[in-house]
């Protein structure tokens, strides 16, 4: 994999003050030169904010809880970076700052979902490639996990990262 350069900035912008004198803070991603804004939706007042530190000066009120904002926003944006270079994806600025808003996410899927849509598909091919015992058994396996999922866990459904062990395969 090709080296890339990896930059998170936070800034405001003093020309877009609000009615109450307060410039709307923004980060910018930068990879390998490449840069992507975005507004983390907060606003602060331009004698308050430290451009050198990209954080809010610690005197101000609301200063200290929205530094600690800024740190979980750039915690989120590293550990979505270190996911996707694990996972073997395209880094760019956009396709992190897409994946931090919640844009081109993977399809979560859910575990009794997966069970419904194997079962219908055994179905269809029932007494071509399966026994109808079997597909029997396969609909009495199902209730048995679902009633499984609410004793144990109390729900009806488990997304599959969020199965015990589950691995995420490549």
């Amino acid at each position: 994999m090709e080296r890339t350069s990896f930059s998170l900035l936070f800034y405001i912008r003093r020309t877009k003050l609000n009615k109450f004198g307060e410039a709307p803070i923004f980060m910018r991603i930068t990879v390998n030169g490449n840069r992507s804004d975005a507004s983390v939706k907060r606003f602060i007042a331009p004698r308050l904010w430290n451009s050198s530190k990209g954080k809010a000066t610690e005197k101000g009120l609301g200063c200290r809880d929205l530094n600690l904002y800024l740190d979980a926003i750039s915690s989120n944006i590293l550990r979505i970076l270190r996911d996707m270079e694990l996972a073997g994806e395209e880094l760019s600025a956009r396709s992190i700052l897409d994946r931090y808003l919640g844009k081109n996410l993977p399809e979560r899927r859910t575990l009794v979902e997966v069970f419904r849509a194997h079962n219908e598909k055994c179905r269809k091919l029932s007494g071509i490639d399966y026994a109808p015992a079997t597909v029997s058994r396969y609909e009495t396996c199902l209730k048995l996990l679902c009633n499984f999922l609410s004793v144990h866990y109390q729900k009806e459904d488990l997304y599959l990262n969020e199965l015990p062990g589950f691995y995420r395969g490549v």
